[in-house]
């Protein structure tokens, strides 16, 4: 993303499938997507796989011309962690940027 101040845009929901966050300068998208903890987002990214919503969804959103932004997925686990200097609570947060997607068959 471009990070320019006052570009990224709220606008997740169904109608917005894989495109949570905007940014508006560079037209790059966020996908923002909850696990259980961060053994579980470690995991995925270990193995390179991670199930996240609709592959139709995503090639509707990132279909060459239709922007030029890039894409990424933000990964936040639901497991509160406290932080030693200050006592507060937090959650792990982690971004990468989505080189491809493949759709999954299931039977």
């Amino acid at each position: 993303c471009c990070k320019k101040k006052n570009s990224l845009y709220w606008c997740g929901g169904a109608d917005h499938s894989w495109r949570d966050l905007f940014c508006r300068s560079c037209q790059s998208c966020f996908e923002i997507k909850s696990k259980k903890d961060a053994k579980t987002v470690d995991k995925m990214f270990h193995f390179n796989n991670m199930t996240c919503g609709s592959y139709r969804k995503w090639c509707e959103e990132s279909f060459p011309g239709r922007r030029r932004g890039k894409d990424f997925i933000v990964f936040v686990d639901r497991e509160e962690h406290g932080d030693a200097w200050d006592s507060s609570v937090g959650w792990k947060v982690e971004v990468a940027q989505i080189a491809s997607a493949l759709p999954q068959m299931t039977a």
